[in-house]
């Protein structure tokens, strides 16, 4: 139960998820508390806090996708993408004519071919190293 609590604490922390943190204040804001203690939970102003609650809840109850779970759906059609391009090359098709059938390249359809090739790989989760990173203690 603490697990569920830091994870909705930690994505209301997020500005990103406006939508939640207003669902959120509402929701505190009927269990009772004051503006004040619903910003102190978010962090927030206490100005931030009445503009969320001025909101009507009809508006913030849509559920709108985050950016992360785009993300996570552009990968999982990728993945569904390579796996139907190495089934069409163990039924015999020629590269030409799976990357016509995928609307994708021939490179596209080589690298799904290969046994190392990962979706997540590329500038997904990559860090580009700051002018501190020789200095910084490796753990």
């Amino acid at each position: 139960m603490a697990e569920a609590a830091s994870d909705e604490m930690a994505a209301l922390y997020n500005t990103a998820n406006r939508s939640l943190r207003i669902r959120f204040a509402h929701k505190k804001r009927k269990e009772g508390l004051t503006v004040y203690d619903i910003a102190l939970l978010l962090h927030s102003s206490p100005a931030t806090i009445r503009k969320y609650l001025a909101i009507p809840e009809n508006e913030f109850l849509v559920d709108r996708t985050t950016s992360w779970e785009r993300q996570q759906l552009a990968l999982q059609q990728k993945q569904q993408e390579a796996d139907k391009a190495r089934r069409l090359a163990r039924e015999g098709h020629p590269i030409e004519q799976i990357s016509a059938m995928l609307h994708d390249t021939c490179k596209s359809i080589q690298n799904y071919w290969n046994s190392s090739y990962r979706i997540t790989d590329g500038h997904y989760n990559a860090r580009i190293p700051g002018k501190l990173a020789p200095m910084r203690k490796i753990s």
